[in-house]
């Protein structure tokens, strides 16, 4: 028996702090991802490895160098983000590329259409290990 989960698919903007010109994400995710999936999805996005990241929301921290295994259970729909609530997303280990990610809008997510999705982008990626927003 195949039985469907509801849920949200988050439109969120994503802009890199600290460095100019300018870099813009605006991608579309379902919100039943973890933290970990966020960060893998964010990661591939920009073409990086991954070397650990942080997210602070709702004034708690979630890090994956730290207490790994609540980044993997904890999902973005359990923050309930409202439109225009923002949070802070920090990856690149010792780059600490600071990301400040706000939520644009979420729309009821249909069967076919779970799979995250970059809807739109503005200036390159950095590269991943350059010394981070200094560096760059």
């Amino acid at each position: 028996m195949n039985t469907q989960t509801s849920f949200k698919r988050l439109i969120l903007r994503a802009v890199l702090r600290k460095v100019s010109p300018m870099v813009i994400r605006v991608l579309a995710l379902p919100d039943y991802l973890t933290l970990a999936d966020f960060d893998e999805v964010f990661c591939t996005l920009l073409g990086w490895d991954g070397i650990g990241f942080s997210i602070h929301i709702h004034g708690q921290e979630f890090t994956s160098f730290l207490r790994r295994a609540k980044v993997h259970r904890t999902t973005l729909r359990e923050f309930q983000l409202r439109p225009r609530e923002t949070f802070l997303y920090t990856c690149g280990g010792i780059d600490l590329w600071e990301w400040e990610v706000r939520l644009l809008d979420s729309e009821a997510g249909s069967h076919g259409d779970e799979a995250p999705v970059c809807l739109a982008g503005r200036g390159a990626s950095p590269p991943e290990c350059c010394g981070g927003p200094t560096g760059y």
